[in-house]
């Protein structure tokens, strides 16, 4: 929610910052393309581990919550390492070019930068020392 405000806040204060030479229905298609792509994603990953798979709530309790503790090695996290970080946060960035925002481009990057800046300092640590038998250098990190 947080970064869905600031971007939106962000785009409206510095929407169409594009140059001209760009064409209009380019910036739709790409956004609209991006957009999708990181919806679908997201939502496949969260199906694939399931709603109550969220290691936030293990971090707090510092204790596993999912069902079985085993890595999830389906859907998603066959192709990418963490699909909800990565290519889930897609739609951000085409948002921002469908809105033709340079600015909004940037509150994206920032925000899956700190993403990645907690899962490598907070999170990862957490899943080392709860799952042991996750790896978090492979190809999928995520755990049920």
């Amino acid at each position: 929610m947080n970064q869905g405000f600031a971007q939106a806040a962000t785009i409206y204060a510095f929407g169409d910052s594009f140059p001209s030479a760009l064409p209009l229905w380019g910036t739709y298609a790409a956004g609209a393309l991006l957009m999708a792509a990181g919806t679908f994603y997201k939502v496949w990953a969260a199906d694939t581990t399931g709603l109550d798979t969220y290691y936030c709530r293990d971090m707090f309790l510092d204790r596993p919550l999912g069902a079985a503790g085993e890595l999830v090695v389906s859907g998603p996290y066959r192709h990418v390492r963490n699909p909800m970080y990565s290519v889930g946060n897609l739609h951000a960035y085409g948002w921002a070019i469908w809105s033709r925002s340079l600015e909004g481009l940037a509150v994206a990057a920032v925000f899956q930068a700190g993403i990645y800046v907690f899962y490598y300092t907070c999170e990862c640590p957490f899943i080392r020392r709860i799952y042991p038998q996750a790896d978090t250098t492979a190809t999928r990190v995520a755990v049920t």
